[in-house]
């Protein structure tokens, strides 16, 4: 499995898996000379940390004018 990179911090980078979950893994020399968008093997990380599952991200990512549209909407039907 490979890990897309978001941000390098020295031995510490915050990643993607294929499923868009995010991870801040951590290993020796991880960080050294990568850049945004490279590729990472699993293989060489010595730790990972699951950031939330793919429907939190999904919430954080949802336009706050849709999600008042939908609110509204809620409130405004008869029960």
């Amino acid at each position: 499995m490979q890990y897309t990179v978001k941000k390098p911090i020295n031995n510490i980078l915050r990643v993607v898996d294929p499923t868009g979950c995010e991870l801040i893994v951590t290993g020796r020399g991880l960080g050294s000379g990568v850049k945004p968008g490279y590729k990472i093997e699993a293989e060489t990380v010595e730790r990972s940390y699951r950031m939330t599952s793919p429907a939190v991200q999904t919430f954080r990512t949802t336009r706050a004018a849709s999600l008042r549209c939908t609110s509204s909407t809620q409130s405004s039907t008869p029960p």
